[in-house]
């Protein structure tokens, strides 16, 4: 057997037990949520939720910067003196 042969064995158990090990693995649940917070804190956690395909609902700040990155996000964003129960409620 040549080393071309070899190789693409290789390649192919590679491929094969990726697979394997995919169907293996728990698969992730999507969450919801709202995140309540200021600063760059609650953003950077946030950004870090959205990358990993969950969504956020609505966010609750009195930091103008959340409230300015939540709405170019299409985020909904109150403050915490608002109606809390309105806006939580959509969720329930």
């Amino acid at each position: 057997m040549g080393n071309k042969c070899i190789h693409q064995l290789f390649e192919a158990q590679v491929e094969l037990d990726a697979c394997e090990a995919n169907k293996m693995m728990p698969q992730k649940k999507q969450f919801t949520c709202f995140m309540i917070g200021d600063g760059t804190l609650v953003i950077q956690c946030a950004k870090h939720i959205l990358k990993q395909a969950h969504q956020i609902l609505g966010m609750i700040s009195p930091d103008e910067a959340v409230t300015d990155w939540a709405n170019r996000k299409g985020i909904p964003c109150i403050q915490a003196t608002d109606n809390l129960i309105d806006f939580l409620s959509p969720a329930l």
